[in-house]
């Protein structure tokens, strides 16, 4: 029902979406789905890991109100975080400490929501994003993707009740100056490495440009294949081959 893809953009980065039916979600469904539904935030989950680098900062298309309707598409960029590096939850401790919740919300210092899975169990694994969606648990996935989801539909409600073009937030995982995972929902792209996600305008623009990109692949890929079957003696299907050289 739901799938990911994860198109190359260079060796360094990557462009994921997310389909249900082999449709591509808006970011309205993607914001939804992740609140409400296990089943799809397993294949978030998923994509995540599946992506072939060691790590990678999330980075989201602007999204607001004027935008509920369009793809929604995230990059991965690659980063390096040290091989033996382990992740360090003291800065936040003075949250942690209050709460027995799994996954915690709080404000940053300049007022940027943020969410952080709680300093238990295996918590040395979570360093950053893939490192923690491969190692933590089930139930702590489950419901640090669930906060993300509930915390930006709140956001996204808020801001379609202003109907304004400059009011766009954005989806990050954090950077180096914390060595431990954790979520942000920004009102800016302060911190982000994929200027063309600086505006709705150039990101989709991006966007195009990339999934253009990849159909020519996919189709000069067709073509390789059908020149190899075409010059090919063995052909094990000759009604086929005589069908597809009639109309293609």
């Amino acid at each position: 029902m739901y799938s990911y893809q994860i198109l190359p953009i260079n060796k360094n980065s990557y462009l994921i979406r997310y389909l249900s039916d082999n449709t591509v979600l808006s970011v309205v469904e993607f914001v939804n789905l992740l609140a409400k539904s296990n089943k799809f935030r397993e294949v978030v989950n998923q994509s995540v890991i599946s992506i072939p680098l060691e790590a990678f900062y999330f980075e989201s298309v602007p999204m607001s109100a004027v935008s509920g309707s369009l793809d929604f598409f995230w990059i991965a960029e690659k980063t390096i975080f040290g091989k033996n590096k382990k992740a360090n939850p003291e800065p936040f401790l003075q949250y942690f400490e209050k709460s027995r919740k799994k996954v915690i919300k709080f404000m940053s210092p300049s007022g940027t929501i943020l969410i952080s899975p709680n300093s238990i169990g295996n918590y040395e694994q979570f360093l950053h994003l893939k490192s923690f969606c491969q190692y933590a648990t089930k139930i702590v996935i489950d419901q640090f993707w669930k906060m993300i989801g509930s915390e930006a539909k709140k956001n996204l409600q808020i801001k379609r009740s202003k109907i304004t073009t400059d009011q766009s937030w954005w989806l990050k995982t954090h950077g180096h100056a914390v060595d431990y995972l954790h979520f942000r929902i920004q009102k800016n792209t302060n911190l982000f490495v994929t200027q063309d996600l600086f505006d709705e305008y150039r990101a989709y623009q991006f966007y195009n440009y990339i999934g253009v990109k990849n159909m020519e692949k996919e189709l000069m890929k067709i073509d390789i294949g059908w020149i190899v079957y075409k010059e090919s003696k063995d052909r094990p299907n000759e009604e086929l081959y005589n069908f597809v050289q009639k109309w293609f």
